[in-house]
């Protein structure tokens, strides 16, 4: 974080084809699973924000490793 308000934050996490979404909830914003965009908006300076994203491991994926990974702009 740096000293200054973080405005038009957006996070993409697009899961895995292994997994399907079931839901997701943020503290703030809004997530689209189909395109895997949080649009966060705002963040000031010492705040934070969370997204948490439920999924199930769909059938046919045994002994595989699933990795998933989000980014920040």
């Amino acid at each position: 974080m740096g000293p200054d308000t973080a405005t038009g934050v957006v996070a993409t996490d697009t899961l895995p084809s292994t997994v399907t979404c079931v839901s997701a909830s943020s503290t703030q914003g809004s997530y689209d699973s189909g395109s895997g965009l949080w649009t966060v908006g705002t963040i000031l300076n010492g705040d934070s924000a969370t997204l948490e994203i439920t999924a199930t491991v769909n059938s046919g994926t045994a002994g595989q490793s699933i990795l998933n990974t989000s980014s920040v702009t």
